[in-house]
């Protein structure tokens, strides 16, 4: 600081002397002159000094093979500006997956870097460049490995994305999974997918976050239920001339696969629209209409629950009110406040019954204590706690008892004995909610695959 309000008043006392030997004979002029050289001198000094704060964006790609076969992760640091006070010398990275092979990291010029695998702390360490520490211009950095990222657990396959760990300050993260279709298509639990799409052979996954990613994402591969679906829709031509009428037909999604068994009559056409819908065209002559009934088998993932609708608690089945809401001398509410309104939904109370539940634990046991508990002892008390509140404001609760394939971050290499929880949503039917993973990972409203 010093050294700048120097470096501005040296010009300034140079000016203001060649001004004083300066004649000008209009006074008035002469004292706007100093004015204004007075003006700019103080707001000079009065502008504060800025630190460039540097940003960081982390992106991820993760190839996944087949089961036990090892996934091509490669991670993409991007510096932008120079922090006041600078990158750290080394770079601290969660791994993703185990078994790590082939790992290298390099500089956006070639140069290697020095980069090793701590295994106690699952992470890896880059030594990074001196000469871009401070460096105000952009530079990046690749970390690439290859990893076993997918287990397989009967029918189930699943693999994992931890949040991410780092001392870096990373402002954004894009993570993108690709997977093989024969694998089955994705079911995603914990965070939230940003965006689905589908290329050559493949599905693709994409997470974005504004800082870090801060929850584990669970993806799940196989994990279906096979159905059969008839639909009768009636086409109408409201006009006096004949008429080409199409009909959508139901389309592989990331959450189904659809295979048509019949449709009924027969129509004139099939054939996929500019937006890669498959559609059935019929030929109606002047103000005919038609019933066409289509059936379709679908296998369908990760079947998601419609909270989206306006039922009481007291709407339910009454005799699942008598025999699920009854309190025990397991199940019994802890006293929690709950900011309930009159009009809530029983969606709306699951809801903030599992958030409170969910925020007092995490408040009183951190994750790793969390983790280096029992799973079952650990899950079973939370589940206990969970099942007394719900069944203390009318909703009807139970306790599942199961196994379970993840630690809310990571694949158990094999599955534990595990406790959930399953409330009954009037107007939904019964879900399942795991309050231990909800304290991990933030994950509400499904429970583990197993």
């Amino acid at each position: 600081m010093f050294k700048l309000m120097c470096a501005k008043l040296e010009p300034t006392r140079s000016l203001k002397s060649s001004l004083s030997n300066f004649k000008v004979r209009n006074k008035k002029a002469k004292f706007l002159v100093l004015w204004l050289v007075g003006t700019l001198l103080i707001s000079g000094l009065a502008t504060p000094v800025r630190a460039t704060a540097y940003s960081l964006r982390l992106v991820t790609t993760i190839d996944i093979g087949g089961v036990n076969e090892k996934a091509k992760v490669k991670q993409i640091f991007t510096v932008n500006g120079a922090d006041k006070k600078a990158l750290p010398a080394a770079a601290m990275i969660g791994v993703m997956g185990a078994d790590l092979a082939g790992l290298t990291a390099k500089s956006e010029d070639g140069a290697k870097l020095s980069v090793n695998f701590l295994p106690e702390e699952q992470s890896i360490k880059v030594d990074l460049p001196k000469t871009k520490l401070k460096s105000t211009k952009p530079w990046s950095f690749t970390i690439n490995y290859s990893a076993v990222v997918l287990s397989e657990f009967g029918a189930v396959k699943a693999t994992q994305l931890p949040a991410t760990t780092t001392n870096l300050d990373i402002t954004s993260q894009t993570t993108t999974v690709l997977a093989d279709l024969d694998l089955g298509f994705a079911v995603v639990r914990g965070h939230p997918v940003s965006k689905t799409g589908v290329g050559v052979g493949q599905q693709i996954l994409t997470f974005t976050d504004k800082g870090p990613m801060s929850k584990s994402a669970l993806i799940v591969f196989g994990d279906s239920t096979f159905v059969t679906v008839s639909q009768t829709t009636t086409l109408k031509n409201n006009s006096w001339w004949w008429k080409n009428l199409t009909l959508t037909l139901p389309p592989d999604t990331n959450q189904q696969m659809a295979r048509l068994k019949s449709i009924t009559p027969e129509p004139s056409n099939v054939r996929l629209d500019k937006d890669g819908n498959m559609v059935a065209e019929f030929r109606l002559g002047p103000l005919a209409s038609r019933d066409v009934e289509v059936k379709t088998e679908v296998a369908v993932s990760g079947l998601s629950y419609s909270l989206e609708n306006a039922v009481n608690i007291d709407q339910a089945d009454p005799l699942l009110i008598e025999r699920y809401t009854r309190l025990t001398d397991v199940w019994q509410p802890a006293g929690l406040e709950i900011a309930a309104a009159q009009d809530d939904t029983a969606a709306d109370v699951v809801e903030k019954v599992f958030a409170a539940v969910v925020a007092e634990a995490a408040a009183g046991l951190d994750s790793t204590e969390l983790l280096n508990v029992a799973a079952r002892n650990a899950s079973l008390e939370l589940s206990d706690r969970l099942v007394g509140e719900l069944r203390h404001r009318g909703v009807p609760a139970r306790e599942a008892l199961g196994l379970i394939m993840t630690d809310g971050n990571r694949l158990l290499a094999e599955p534990k004995p595990h406790a959930w929880v399953e409330a009954f949503v009037a107007g939904t039917g019964w879900i399942t909610l795991d309050p231990w993973l909800g304290v991990l990972s933030g994950q509400f409203g499904g429970a583990d695959p197993v």
